[in-house]
């Protein structure tokens, strides 16, 4: 049964079904943009079962058993999705807001992905100060890109358990 710390996910499907798409869609829907922020859900993105996920080069330990993949965001050949295409890495962070908690609205120089890893809240966003807010919700296994230079905040304001996330940074590239 879903809910909010277990969302429900779509059924995994078979590699060899999704590397047969030309190109691969790593998506279930099209992409979901609010002021030019980019907006994943879980139920969304695709999961992907591979038996085993990478096979061993010759004389190396083989995989074994069944690993199930999410394509979160993909600039690789053949499944390019444009979103950071030339973008380099900034930082990784493990940031967790307690209840009740918000990050400083910011305009920041770098790309921003935010992924869910537990608890509820909301991603703020708006295109210039003195604009109003489009506010999405953020739950586990939910993906947010936020454009560089565009102003945001997140909070955690659903619920008692704190708002976990991955926060990678890439620096846009050069014009």
């Amino acid at each position: 049964m879903a809910d909010a710390e277990h969302p429900w996910e779509p059924s995994p499907i078979e590699a060899e079904r999704f590397h047969a798409e030309e190109p691969v869609n790593i998506n279930r829907a099209p992409p979901d943009r609010v002021g030019g922020v980019l907006y994943k859900r879980n139920a969304l993105i695709k999961r992907v079962r591979y038996t085993p996920f990478e096979a061993a080069e010759e004389g190396e330990r083989a995989g074994h058993g069944e690993a199930i993949v999410r394509w979160l965001l993909s600039e690789a050949p053949g499944s390019a999705e444009g979103n950071l295409a030339g973008a380099r890495f900034h930082r990784l962070l493990d940031l967790e807001l307690a209840a009740g908690a918000s990050t400083g609205e910011s305009a920041r120089p770098v790309i921003r992905i935010l992924y869910v890893i537990a608890g509820q809240g909301r991603g703020y966003t708006r295109p210039h100060a003195g604009a109003p807010y489009l506010a999405r919700p953020l739950r586990p296994s939910d993906l947010m890109v936020i454009p560089a230079g565009v102003r945001h905040t997140i909070a955690q304001d659903l619920g008692d358990a704190p708002l976990r996330l991955l926060l990678l940074e890439l620096e846009p590239p050069c014009p």
